[in-house]
């Protein structure tokens, strides 16, 4: 029997050789039955979530399901292809679509077989269970770092992340520190100081006078309730309306907005 390896790992704090230990673990499988690993049929996907369906390995390994070139698929379990049981029985559909069958090394279950049908469900349902566990865990530790006044993976534009506080090593065998904060870098902080700049530059054309005027105005229909249209408002008290100004009108030679 020819087979391709489907292998998967789904955290960036994982390391890539996961993979190599599934395959590993796929073909000890391949040699002890007699079956034939096609090479060039090995797929894999690194640092990318069970719970999705978009991953280019997985798309690959689905693409080359007509070939007709192997006979089964190989994962070291089943949570390799799909997190989701919906997902990952999606996935079996298209297999078996095809006639190519499942068989997964650490769950002993073999999509061919009947017996086998219980026990995919039942893994899928655990395996998806599993994941919303770890959704849980993953926010109450985040919620965790947040209340210690740490920053958890924010992006912000300016800014740059530094660990803070007591290097520890973890279990397996990486420094991580207490949490991490957040210091300004200096070569993105000059772009941020000069977006403010330009603001400032740009609005201290509009004439305070026109500004304070604006404000009272909409103060007194606000208080007084009167019907008078605001264009004829806005007469009455001297000013240009809001439309020409949007459109760059100009007031007393200076631009406003």
């Amino acid at each position: 029997m020819r087979a391709a390896v489907y292998a998967r790992y789904s955290s960036e704090n994982q390391r890539k050789e996961s993979i190599d230990g599934q395959v590993s673990a796929c073909r000890r499988l391949a040699k002890k039955e007699g079956s034939e690993i096609v090479e060039e049929h090995v797929y894999c996907d690194e640092a990318q979530s069970g719970a999705r369906k978009d991953r280019p390995g997985l798309d690959a390994l689905l693409a080359a399901l007509s070939s007709r070139e192997f006979e089964a698929v190989l994962v070291d379990d089943l949570s390799r292809l799909a997190r989701d049981n919906y997902l990952m029985l999606s996935i079996l559909a298209e297999f078996h679509f095809e006639d190519i069958r499942v068989i997964s090394v650490a769950d002993g279950l073999d999509s061919n077989d009947e017996e086998s049908t219980l026990g995919i469900q039942i893994r899928g349902i655990f395996n998806e269970l599993q994941l919303r566990d770890l959704k849980k865990k993953t926010l109450r530790g985040q919620t965790g770092q947040k209340d210690r006044g740490f920053f958890v993976g924010e992006r912000t534009f300016g800014f740059r992340s530094v660990p803070v506080g007591e290097m520890r090593m973890d279990k397996k065998g990486r420094p991580r520190p207490d949490g991490y904060g957040m210091e300004i870098e200096p070569s993105e902080a000059a772009t941020v100081l000069r977006g403010f700049k330009a603001y400032a530059d740009e609005t201290a054309g509009i004439e305070p006078t026109s500004r304070t005027r604006w404000k009272r105005l909409d103060e007194r229909r606000r208080l007084s309730g009167s019907r008078l249209s605001r264009r004829a408002a806005e007469v009455a008290d001297g000013l240009p309306s809001r439309e020409s100004l949007s459109r760059g009108g100009r007031a007393g030679g200076k631009r406003v907005i």
